[in-house]
């Protein structure tokens, strides 16, 4: 039996895509921890929902994602891509290269390596953390001290070969030894033009302590190249783990460590996203407000090594329309659309036989 679609107006189309899809731009935030089989998730901050967008050993093709999942996860929004990195090992998965189950695929780049910057000499970051990605740039840190095979601080990468260049050493700032600071990602806010970073411990940069911090790269504020400075200490740990508002209602949703590891950032619309690598909540700065908002709950259920987040609004919107044609006949899998062959211009009018 042969069916017949005839399209007449390519106006109508593009309407019913933008309602197919509006709900789903709302999906911002993707967290992610080092377990080569755990889905990565999107979660959309409104209603909680989550998608999982790809398996680590699933989604890499040969020679596959090693042992482990991402420790750290960037998205370049412009060119519809994540980068993600496992200590050393650096990938990127396109956000419209999906299996036949709906799910992101994508490749391993290169091991990254310290290329220049202090105590760099062409050795293996194999203690690289958290990823961000900015103007054009995938930026990185790097959570171990070496005099002779890269300093603790922060790098910029080269996405095709892996190079990487320390652009600031947290010695630099007050730091006397590696035990002073535990940063594990980096995010940039493209409103204002600083860069965050998240301190784990209690002495800090400067003796700040454990929270959030800014760092000016690009001396937006014009007060030196760099600049370091407190942004909000973390609450105590009755506050980031009193979640009785999500289930279980119990005093504690931090499992059976006590202590949250925050390991992973994410900035969009005015907040910064720390996750964590366990059962626990994640926590919502408001830079505007100087506020933690309300914890959101994540779906990990035992504690795993090291956590990344990002923020990738488009993430879930597919690229139907190109050149300003638009693609038809496609079908469904994982919620999510998967396009399948076809392509017309404005003006035309298309036969597309379904044998």
């Amino acid at each position: 039996m042969t069916r017949t679609l005839r399209i007449f107006s390519l106006l109508a189309i593009y309407a019913a895509i933008g309602s197919m899809y509006s709900q789903k731009a709302a999906a911002q935030l993707v967290i992610a921890v080092d377990e080569e089989d755990l889905y990565v998730k999107y979660i959309d901050v409104n209603t909680l929902v989550v998608t999982d967008l790809f398996r680590p050993m699933d989604a890499i093709a040969a020679p596959g994602a090693g042992t482990d999942g991402p420790e750290g996860i960037a998205a370049d929004e412009n060119n519809r891509v994540f980068y993600w990195q496992d200590g050393d090992n650096l990938y990127r998965v396109f956000y419209d290269a999906l299996d036949g189950g709906g799910f992101m695929t994508g490749e391993f780049i290169a091991d990254m390596f310290c290329a220049a910057g202090p105590g760099c000499n062409g050795t293996a970051l194999s203690s690289q953390d958290g990823l961000t990605f900015a103007n054009g740039i995938l930026y990185g840190v790097r959570n171990t001290d070496s005099t002779t095979g890269g300093r603790e601080g922060i790098y910029t990468i080269d996405v095709n070969t892996g190079a990487a260049t320390c652009i600031r050493a947290w010695a630099d700032d007050g730091v006397t030894t590696a035990t002073n600071v535990d940063i594990r990602d980096i995010v940039y806010n493209a409103d204002n033009g600083l860069f965050y970073v998240y301190n784990n411990t209690s002495t800090g940069i400067g003796g700040g302590g454990a929270g959030i911090y800014s760092v000016d790269i690009d001396n937006v504020l014009a007060c030196g190249a760099f600049a370091v400075a407190l942004v909000a200490q973390t609450p105590d740990i009755v506050t980031l783990c009193n979640c009785t508002a999500y289930p279980p209602a119990t005093s504690t949703c931090c499992g059976s460590v006590t202590t949250p590891d925050i390991d992973g950032m994410a900035y969009g619309n005015g907040k910064i996203y720390l996750t964590i690598d366990q059962q626990g909540p994640i926590l919502v700065y408001d830079i505007a407000t100087d506020t933690f908002d309300p914890n959101l709950g994540n779906p990990w259920t035992a504690t795993e090594v090291g956590a990344g987040g990002t923020w990738a609004p488009t993430a879930l919107i597919p690229l139907p329309v190109t050149n300003l044609g638009i693609t038809l006949n496609s079908v469904t899998a994982n919620s999510r659309p998967v396009i399948l062959d076809g392509v017309i211009g404005i003006g035309d009018s298309h036969i597309h036989d379904h044998n």
